[in-house]
């Protein structure tokens, strides 16, 4: 079976998208309206209490990567 595990750390990607965040200036109103999610789903993920699904923290390191370019 092709099956792929990713390990996602709920802490790393919290302080990764609070410093998204700092570095574009984005509120978590505005970072929410961007990924398409509640605000209430950002807070959760910036501040450990929930993991994200794969569908969003894939799309959250697609602005990561698209950040580098």
């Amino acid at each position: 079976d092709n099956i792929m595990t990713i390990t996602i750390n709920r802490q790393d990607v919290g302080e990764a998208m609070k410093q998204y965040c700092v570095r574009h200036g984005y509120t978590m109103k505005e970072i929410a309206r961007i990924m398409g999610v509640s605000v209430g789903a950002i807070q959760s993920w910036v501040y450990g209490y929930r993991l994200m699904n794969f569908d969003n923290y894939m799309k959250f390191m697609k602005m990561l990567e698209d950040e580098k370019q």
